[in-house]
């Protein structure tokens, strides 16, 4: 499925109407989109625990 997805964000057409709407386009394998998955999970983490961020689910 991956080869699939990739061939068609290859297509002009697919490319223009996702750009069009103001999305970033960057194939990848799915070694690649894994490890960057992993790199933003990281990333998130460290800064969510360093500003002590908290989720509030109380409602009003």
């Amino acid at each position: 499925m991956a080869k699939e997805i990739l061939a068609v964000l290859q297509e002009p057409a697919v490319l223009k109407e996702l750009r069009d709407r103001t999305m970033v386009i960057t194939p990848q394998s799915a070694a690649q989109f894994s490890r960057f998955l992993s790199d933003e999970e990281a990333r998130w983490t460290s800064l969510i625990k360093a500003k002590n961020i908290r989720i509030d689910n109380t409602s009003p």
